[in-house]
């Protein structure tokens, strides 16, 4: 155990009755004088090595845990491992090893689907895939287009929230796109510890992989007004200028600061 430089003086049980007599909150200035150390009364904790825990292994390094101490009146650090860093009983542990943990579980759990065939989706799901990669970043990446996640823009793709996930929901769903494996371990819920780690994910955080091969088609649907499209056409067009009357009328109840929650009454005007 390192013993900092201006309590080395000390012996091993002047030591130890130091750290007793300062948690149990005896005056800091007396003890400095008693033990003949030279530091101010806050900086006296910060001289104390971690408190080390031969009871408690890492389950990685099999190297006994410690914590460091914190001044007293303190809530308690974490305990983990001086080697890896692997925190003891932590459900957020992000040491190395438990990030590689993670990683290993969603390339099991989220799997590369193969491609499908651009003639084989319907006409709304090929707009909403134009939208994402209209209104989204996206790379080339192993033969597949990645879209980063819809959090980290400031486009609105939709008139409202709600569309735009259901836009990730419903393409998912089908299979034309699907998690990309190497999105951000925070993007997915669950702990390592309770076994259910990377069983869910937060819709607008991870990346998705478009199984679709690319093409201007892709980004530019041809879209054709004949009377087989007519009626999808219609019905989307007439739920996205619904949402914008929602919106529209939020934004001017927020301006006027009226809090309104719009009902059946609203909904039967806008249909109107």
């Amino acid at each position: 155990m390192d013993i900092n430089e201006k309590l080395q003086h000390l012996t091993s049980e002047e030591f130890l009755e130091l750290i007793e007599c300062y948690y149990n909150n005896e005056r800091v200035s007396d003890l400095l004088k008693e033990f003949n150390i030279n530091c101010k009364s806050s900086e006296l904790a910060s001289l104390f090595p971690p408190e080390k825990f031969d009871n408690i292994l890492c389950e990685y390094c099999n190297s006994p845990m410690i914590r460091n101490r914190t001044s007293r009146g303190s809530s308690k650090g974490p305990i983990y491992c001086p080697s890896c860093l692997h925190k003891f009983d932590d459900i957020d542990c992000n040491c190395d090893v438990c990030n590689h943990e993670k990683r290993n579980i969603i390339f099991q759990n989220y799997k590369p689907s193969g491609n499908i065939d651009i003639s084989e989706i319907s006409l709304k799901d090929r707009i909403y895939i134009a939208t994402l990669l209209r209104g989204l970043e996206w790379v080339e990446c192993n033969d597949k287009i990645v879209i980063y996640p819809l959090e980290t823009t400031d486009k609105k793709l939709a008139p409202i929230f709600k569309r735009e996930i259901e836009m990730l929901r419903d393409l998912s769903s089908k299979g034309i796109i699907s998690v990309e494996c190497n999105s951000k371990l925070d993007a997915f819920t669950g702990s390592l510890l309770e076994g259910t780690y990377g069983d869910k994910y937060y819709i607008n955080k991870v990346r998705y992989s478009v199984n679709i091969e690319y093409s201007n088609e892709l980004s530019n649907p041809d879209i054709d007004l004949n009377d087989e499209n007519i009626d999808e056409i219609y019905s989307l067009v007439r739920e996205i200028i619904m949402e914008e009357c929602y919106d529209y009328l939020e934004n001017q109840m927020n301006k006027v600061k009226f809090a309104f929650n719009p009902g059946k009454t609203t909904e039967e005007v806008f249909k109107n």
